[in-house]
């Protein structure tokens, strides 16, 4: 009888690889005496990688009909953060300039363990971040594994209160040549590495996209509110100018029955005298 399991693997690189593992063994005549053992192991570490990543994604477009935008990217930072083994996680807004950025969060655990600076929806230029932005400068991914060997002039622009960084990975977010938002990671205990920058460019491209669909149904639901005030205040002054209408039209009536009585009073009187 075979039996199956994954197994994690250190790999000689000191990444954890996922290992489908099958064995059977073997007895002899009597059924009940092992003799040998048969196995073999598969590589399912991509496999395994797509996997969860889709599973992620469904769990993020389900979170994001109950949340804040705010609530919806620091889940997507917590998502990617946990799948590379990252405890620094960031996602910036690019505005249309293309030189000035916005933060918009970061991953619940950068808050709670490594991070006590402040600045959600922060406007600055991206003249004065530091390499962590070339990003943007570059327009493509871009990875930092020894950032403390930088020269100092580079690491500028980190916000005060933010953890010492060890190695970074930011990706850019494109929509029709323009750079639109970029997210980043840190700190991992394990090189960065090109399997890194493919799953956290699939992240970013998730939540920017969840993203954009959040800010329409915000604009969206804003219009419908606005539309309701003007239809409520167009119908407030057409109920005020109806009454009007009615209460002129009764002075009227008024001031013409008042006349019709007036002249058949006179004629009356004239009769009799």
């Amino acid at each position: 009888r075979w039996e199956v399991v994954e197994i994690g693997i250190l790999h000689v690189d000191g990444s954890v690889r996922t290992v489908l593992w099958n064995s059977a063994t073997l007895f002899s005549v009597d059924g009940k005496t092992p003799v040998a053992t048969i196995a073999q192991g598969q590589d399912i570490t991509e496999r395994k990688q797509a996997e969860n990543m889709i599973t992620a994604r469904l769990r993020l477009i389900e979170f994001s009909a109950g949340h804040s935008l705010k609530e919806l990217l620091e889940k997507t930072l917590d998502e990617v953060c946990l799948m590379t083994d990252s405890p620094i996680g960031f996602y910036h807004f690019v505005e249309p300039d293309q030189v000035t950025l916005s933060l918009q969060a970061w991953s619940t655990r950068t808050m709670r363990e490594y991070c006590k600076a402040e600045g959600h929806g922060l406007h600055y230029p991206v003249e004065q971040a530091g390499i962590w932005a070339d990003s943007i400068r570059e327009r493509k991914p871009v990875i930092h594994n020894d950032y403390e060997s930088l020269p100092a002039t580079l690491r500028k622009g980190l916000p005060e209160g933010h953890a010492a960084l060890v190695r970074e990975l930011v990706v850019p977010v494109l929509r029709e040549g323009q750079i639109v938002a970029i997210l980043g990671i840190g700190n991992k205990t394990q090189l960065y590495t090109e399997k890194d920058v493919e799953m956290v460019n699939y992240f970013a491209d998730v939540a920017w996209e969840i993203a954009e669909r959040k800010q329409a149904e915000l604009q969206i639901a804003n219009y419908a509110e606005h539309l309701a005030q003007e239809v409520s205040e167009r119908t407030s002054e057409l109920r005020d100018a109806q009454e009007q209408l009615v209460r002129q039209e009764r002075l009227a009536l008024m001031g013409l029955l008042a006349g019709s009585i007036g002249h058949e009073l006179r004629n009356t009187l004239g009769v009799i005298l």
